[in-house]
């Protein structure tokens, strides 16, 4: 039978594009008992189903390449830490993390050191109080959405992320912050729900705080946008004001609290803070109020309700001009002692070129010299 006009440069071009083409994509399912083989044998392009109750469970040191591997956790619960060390390409679905009985002081329920284009979508994470849900540190592409976060200390932690994603997920009832980013550029928090804050005895805690980290570029392109934060909690703080940040934009968020900073930015450059609505909750001991200065700041657009009859204004001034604040940790304690107390003026004179908001003051103000 005669093959046709099928040539040898057609033959070649054929057998170079089926070369091309990647072997069929496996489908795994991992154990606590093989979940170490199974991802040592996964490869991109891959699925793999988790089943079972897990212990402490580390996956290091891969690459999934361009195609990535997909990982569906519905049926896994994790009563220790699940962590990923310098894993590249990988998205999660799905799980159970944490425990509502065991205590969690120093666990990190789901930890990410390193790594790249990680995508931790929809888990449920509970606590007892103490523990962080999901920290990510050091990592290149971190996107966090759609999780539940109960009975946590931190819900959602990134420190020195660049291109990051916290959306959609709904935090309730941790006993200090919701979200915090440590230093890091280029990331987006939005659309997420702090409800139900539960501080511990001494917690100082906002729903989303940043800060800068000491050594480190200052914190930078920064979205906060389409938040609600309600209950006993600040709303969206940037204290450490030796070093501030550079493009912060707060925009559309719904701040329902009792604590006095719903809004503050200290020393956030070419920033904006525009469309935000913050209401004071019944019974509250401060107003909830907007605070912040920076060069080329831009505050357009926002509602800040009346005091209510029960509250006091709380006297919020600018850190003193030689307060240093240690800015690798959490910046609040000393910080926090100021916003309450207050220290008049000292701060805000040796900073008059900067533009400062209070919670007088100045729906549509830009730029320039305001006065307390």
């Amino acid at each position: 039978m005669r093959v046709g006009s099928f040539g040898f440069g057609a033959l070649a071009t054929a057998t170079a594009l089926a070369a091309a083409v990647p072997a069929a994509a496996t489908a795994w399912v991992a154990t606590p008992e093989n979940f170490a083989s199974v991802f040592a044998s996964a490869r991109g392009g891959d699925t793999v189903t988790l089943v079972g109750q897990f212990g402490a469970t580390t996956l290091s040191d891969r690459d999934f390449g361009s195609a990535g591997l997909r990982v569906n956790a519905w049926g896994a619960s994790f009563s220790d830490s699940f962590a990923l060390k310098n894993v590249d390409n990988i998205a999660i679905r799905g799980g159970r993390y944490g425990s509502a009985t065991r205590p969690m002081r120093l666990t990190k329920a789901i930890a990410i050191f390193g790594g790249s284009n990680i995508d931790f979508s929809m888990p449920q994470v509970i606590g007892n109080g103490g523990g962080q849900g999901l920290a990510a540190d050091s990592t290149d592409g971190i996107r966090a959405t759609g999780g539940s976060f109960s009975g946590m200390k931190l819900g959602i932690g990134f420190t020195n992320v660049t291109d990051g994603l916290m959306a959609a997920n709904r935090l309730v009832n941790v006993s200090s912050d919701g979200m915090n980013l440590a230093g890091g550029s280029n990331i987006e928090v939005s659309g997420n729900s702090c409800l139900g804050t539960k501080p511990f005895l001494g917690a100082h805690p906002d729903c989303v705080q940043m800060w800068s980290l000491d050594g480190r570029p200052r914190i930078r392109d920064i979205t906060v946008s389409d938040n609600s934060i309600s209950g006993a909690t600040q709303g969206i703080t940037l204290f450490n004001a030796s070093v501030g940040g550079e493009n912060i934009r707060i925009i559309d968020n719904r701040i329902d609290t009792s604590y006095p900073q719903g809004i503050a930015c200290y020393n956030c450059d070419n920033s904006l803070i525009s469309g935000n609505v913050l209401t004071t909750r019944p019974g509250a001991l401060y107003r909830t109020s907007l605070n912040a200065f920076g060069d080329n700041l831009e505050i357009t657009g926002n509602s800040v309700s009346a005091k209510p009859a029960a509250a006091r204004m709380a006297r919020v001034a600018l850190p003193m001009a030689d307060m240093v604040l240690v800015a690798s940790t959490v910046p609040e304690t000393a910080t926090w002692a100021l916003l309450v107390t207050g220290f008049g003026l000292a701060g805000g004179l040796a900073r008059r070129r900067r533009a400062l908001l209070s919670y007088r003051g100045a729906i549509g103000y830009k730029g320039g010299v305001a006065a307390l």
